[in-house]
């Protein structure tokens, strides 16, 4: 029964106690299922026309620009370098859109939960709640600090490490689903308009997102319980601590009732 140990190797693979390759990415996206949740990328449920009025910005309209008293006074919020800025946003946004769409889950329904990690939305009203964020208050946060900052972030969340064309394929695959829900949930109009966060709340939210990230991470040398476990992909399987963890409960119970 050695050769259904499994173990996350030094290379990112998963492979068995006789060195046989598993999987290239463990999960193939390289998760602990103890922090994959069930979640759901905003994009993926949008037409067309609901899509672009939700991440299309355009400040040289003043019907489609942000919200009047959205920004401070004296906040670049009409530029053409802001532009510049929120058309880049939103053209990877759309490629997003369509690549969910017509090649990732092309007859999926669009109500279908997606499993990732990092609770983005609970990360959000935490936020809101720590730095005390009113609604009605002008933010101070930049919206081209905001497009540069996420940019910044998705280079920053890796599962597979290496300059090589394979792992290059690797770390973008892995990460694709998780990078479109970050600049989707992130997008410029949804931190000002939506969540109306400050600057120093935004960027607290980045580093609880890149924290979390690299927490859930799987490891080398993070031992897997069973094939049953590889199979899965590691969503909705237990991980060897909670297993002990739900034995020593049931125990216990038992112990109580008798």
């Amino acid at each position: 029964m050695d050769d259904e140990r499994t173990q996350c190797d030094d290379d990112g693979t998963v492979r068995n106690s006789l060195g046989d390759l598993i999987q290239f990415v463990y999960g193939e996206y390289g998760m602990e299922g103890a922090f994959v949740e069930k979640q759901t990328i905003d994009p993926f449920a949008l037409n067309d026309e609901q899509f672009t009025h939700r991440y299309r910005v355009d400040v040289m309209d003043p019907e489609g620009s942000f919200m009047p008293r959205v920004l401070q006074v004296g906040i670049d919020d009409s530029s053409l370098e802001l532009q510049s800025k929120l058309d880049q946003e939103y053209g990877r946004i759309a490629e997003d859109h369509c690549l969910l769409r017509d090649f990732v889950f092309p007859r999926t329904p669009t109500t279908q939960p997606h499993y990732l990690p990092v609770n983005l939305y609970r990360i959000l009203e935490n936020s809101k709640q720590i730095f005390h964020i009113n609604s009605r208050k002008p933010s101070d946060c930049d919206p081209a600090y905001v497009v540069d900052t996420i940019e910044e972030l998705g280079k920053r969340l890796v599962v597979v490490r290496g300059d090589d064309a394979i792992s290059r394929e690797g770390q973008s695959n892995a990460t694709l689903l998780f990078r479109m829900h970050v600049r989707s949930t992130l997008a410029s109009r949804n931190i000002l308009e939506e969540h109306h966060l400050t600057r120093e709340a935004f960027d607290w939210v980045v580093g609880e997102i890149e924290t979390t990230f690299n927490q859930s991470v799987v490891y080398p040398g993070d031992l897997q319980c069973s094939r049953y476990r590889s199979s899965t992909g590691g969503h909705h399987a237990p991980t060897l601590c909670s297993m002990v963890l739900t034995s020593i409960i049931v125990i216990w119970c038992f112990c109580a009732i008798w």
